[in-house]
């Protein structure tokens, strides 16, 4: 802390991102950005640098990987707190950070005010997580994330997603048909309710609106296998 100010390295491959942090971080009177970092590399440099009180340290780190950058950090400066911030983060990645000796992680989905809220928390505390206190929030995130990706599938059962999933990757109908175990019968049964519950008229417009909404991505999420 300098001049009575929580001093904040900020950590991300983006610069509009590491511009728009900061702006947010400086509105608040008692923090202040002393340096930024493109890469893990950089980050761990700038942190044995200017020892700060905070680094914000996205996951997606080019270079040096985010988790042995923390790691590094946090034997090197140990009294510097380490703040995640990252998007649909896995269970095993939330984990992995935790060990690392993170002292919080905020979901890109959740409102910028928790960002801010969890500054405030760890200045003040200087604490590292607890992986098994954090791991029972990750359930939570991991529901909300689920919710939102299925938000436009949600009339869909879950054979019609793996069909739709299906025919998104250009499999036709006799393809589908052996993947699932199905008759063709079937499958253009299926399809049929697809198409109403969608409101597309076609199997060329099914897969255009299961790759604009990320379909696989949703089966994969599921626990599916992506075709």
């Amino acid at each position: 802390m300098f001049n009575g100010k929580t001093q904040i390295v900020i950590a991300d491959d983006q610069v509009v991102t590491r511009c728009g942090l900061r702006q947010l971080i400086e509105r608040v009177p008692e923090f202040t950005v002393v340096a930024e970092a493109g890469t893990g590399d950089e980050a761990v440099r700038e942190v044995l640098l200017r020892r700060p009180d905070i680094v914000l340290l996205n996951t997606h780190m080019p270079g040096l990987s985010s988790i042995a950058a923390c790691r590094q950090i946090k034997e090197c400066v140990p009294e510097c707190q380490v703040v995640f911030i990252g998007s649909a983060l896995s269970e095993q990645h939330l984990f992995e950070a935790a060990q690392a000796g993170a002292s919080d992680i905020y979901i890109e989905e959740n409102p910028i005010r928790q960002l801010v809220n969890i500054l405030h928390v760890v200045s003040q505390e200087k604490k590292t997580l607890d992986p098994s206190e954090r791991m029972r929030d990750i359930d939570h995130v991991h529901t909300h994330f689920v919710e939102r990706r299925l938000q436009p599938f949600e009339e869909l059962t879950p054979r019609e997603l793996e069909v739709l999933g299906l025919l998104t990757c250009g499999l036709s109908n006799r393809e589908i048909a052996a993947e699932l175990g199905l008759s063709q019968g079937t499958v253009r049964n299926y399809l049929s309710i697809i198409y109403a519950k969608l409101g597309v008229g076609n199997r060329t417009e099914a897969a255009v609106f299961g790759m604009n909404n990320n379909i696989n991505e949703v089966l994969s999420t599921l626990g599916y296998a992506a075709a």
